[in-house]
């Protein structure tokens, strides 16, 4: 399951959609999404552009923050085998779910993906330091295992 929260992001949409849509995957492909209070095109989009795979969940403005909790509150009660989250300005290169499911069907338990997760890091520099140095701690708190993967 892809959840993605948008908010005005019609001039986004289109090729999004079809960069999450387009996406291969050995299963039942589908897509959340939360409209958090659109004011331009954003819901008109959304409702030409899908193909059935997609639903929506429209609300009143929330923050992205609250709007993607409310997206994880709503896979949580239909327990999808997966998450993907997509920000609204994302575009998927083809594959990237299927690498994504992949490299997760190969750890057991839970398991977090972070595509491109070490360049970023490293080009945010502090961060990627902190990010390292509790890392151990994460881990054990959260008892997921990164597993990264760069495109």
């Amino acid at each position: 399951m892809i959840l993605l929260s948008t908010w005005n992001g019609a001039r986004y949409l289109p090729e999004q959609l079809t960069s999450l849509l387009s996406q291969e995957y050995n299963g039942q492909l589908s897509v959340l999404i939360r409209d958090d209070g659109s004011q331009d095109d954003t819901g008109q989009i959304i409702e030409q552009m899908n193909d059935g795979r997609g639903e929506v969940l429209w609300g009143k403005n929330l923050g992205a923050k609250g709007s993607y909790l409310a997206l994880l509150a709503e896979a949580y009660r239909r327990k999808p085998d997966f998450i993907a989250f997509a920000d609204q300005d994302d575009l998927w290169l083809p594959g990237k779910l299927l690498r994504a499911a992949d490299a997760l069907s190969r750890v057991n338990g839970p398991a977090l993906f972070i595509p491109l997760a070490p360049v970023l890091f490293y080009m945010c520099g502090l961060f990627y330091r902190k990010f390292i140095e509790n890392f151990n701690l994460l881990n054990k708190v959260c008892r997921n295992i990164m597993v990264n993967y760069v495109i």
